[in-house]
Order: structure tokens, then C-alpha cells, then sequence
């Protein structure tokens, strides 16, 4: 058998420590459960035309098929004990609660979804409270163009099977 002889150095012991200043605050004082959507999500998220399609993102809510097409349960309570805003104005269905007026995702800038304990200025909410912020205009031209189509040539094919009467012969 070969003999290797193998030299060995002795290295230095390197650490690095990093402090940073950009630390996690939590806020002690508020007890909220909220989500905020942004631009930046909205971007890059599938979701439908209507900013109810991402009230699923906040903790507590689902959308419940039961309650209309567009009821969403949050911590339990049903659609109409829902508050609706868009930019901070009550756009609550006031005959039968739920979504009063829709918006289009193409103007919206944010959706916020307050699940549980909310702000006083919410009283009336017994389930969550949904914000729709619309973007806000500026100085520069800036737009979008879009356009949906809908067409029986996209609708899937279905069999369609005929029957004709059997008469016993004769």
C-alpha cells in the first residue's frame, strides 16, 4: 500500500455579522386582522373582472356559492353583513347587503379586506369590510387598452344524441 504524507495547514477562523436598521415592526397597539392587495400582486395574480375576486386572499374569507354568485362569508357572517367601499364610500347593496356597485380590476390600484377588529368607523360591518382603492391620475398621458371577446366559435362542442321512436315490425 502507497504511503501519501499530506500537509496540513492551520487557516484563520473568518465570521461576518450583519446589522441592519430595517427591522419588522409589529404594531402592539392594533389587533386588526387585514390584508392589503396591491398594484404589484394585482399585476401578477389570475383573477376575475371584479375586485371581489381577490377577497379570498384575507384570513377568514371565502366566497360562498350558496349566497349568489358573488357572496363572499368572512369570520362566518354572510355576504350582507359584509360593508363594500370603493375609495372610502359605502357602496353597500342597502336591500340586501352584499356588493352595492362593482368596479372593474383594470381601475383598480388596491384592494384592502379588514377581516376582524376593525376600526369604530365600521360599525355596521358584522362580517369584514372590503376597500377598492381606483388608481389616481398624474401628470404623465399613461393607459392600458384591453378588450374581451366572447364568441360561440370558443364554446366547446357538445354530442348531441337523437333518438327516433322503435316500432316492432310487422
Amino acid at each position: 500500500m502507497p504511503k501519501v504524507d499530506i500537509k496540513l495547514e492551520i487557516g484563520t477562523v473568518t465570521e461576518t455579522v450583519e446589522v441592519s436598521s430595517l427591522a419588522n415592526v409589529v404594531d402592539t397597539t392594533q389587533s386588526k386582522v387585514a390584508v392589503s392587495v396591491d398594484k404589484s400582486i394585482l399585476d401578477n395574480i389570475p383573477k376575475g373582472r371584479s375586485f371581489e375576486s381577490v377577497i379570498p386572499f384575507a384570513a377568514g374569507a371565502r366566497q360562498e356559492p350558496l349566497q349568489g354568485s358573488n357572496g363572499f362569508q368572512i369570520d362566518g357572517a354572510s355576504d350582507s353583513e359584509n360593508v363594500f367601499l370603493i375609495d372610502g364610500i359605502n357602496t353597500t347593496n342597502i336591500q340586501n347587503g352584499g356588493v352595492g356597485k362593482s368596479f372593474q380590476m383594470d381601475f383598480i390600484q388596491e384592494v384592502q379586506v379588514k377581516s376582524s377588529s376593525f376600526e369604530a368607523e365600521y360599525g355596521g360591518a358584522l362580517g369584514g369590510v372590503i376597500n377598492a382603492v381606483p388608481k389616481h391620475g398624474g401628470n404623465e398621458f399613461h393607459g392600458s387598452l384591453f378588450s374581451y371577446l366572447r364568441s360561440n366559435a370558443f364554446t366547446p362542442i357538445t354530442a348531441t344524441a337523437f333518438s327516433a321512436p322503435i316500432r316492432p315490425p310487422r
